[in-house]
């Protein structure tokens, strides 16, 4: 839902999977793992969407246009 594309689909798979287990050690077993693990993985795709937003918009050529 978050990706434009497969590959980026997973890509983005493979970075929620990088965060879950570095974040891991974290877990307190407050809330429940599948809510915690939701959470990591919504935070993880908004952040990777902000940093591509912010490559697109390097990547662009001032004097061709979007």
């Amino acid at each position: 839902m978050y990706a434009q594309n497969r590959a980026e689909s997973d890509d983005m798979f493979q970075e929620i999977c990088i965060q879950a287990w570095r974040a891991y050690p974290q877990f307190k077993g407050e809330s429940k793992f599948s809510t915690w693990l939701y959470r990591v993985s919504i935070n993880t795709a908004i952040s990777w969407i902000r940093k591509e937003k912010k490559y697109r918009l390097w990547d662009r050529d001032p004097y061709i246009g979007p």
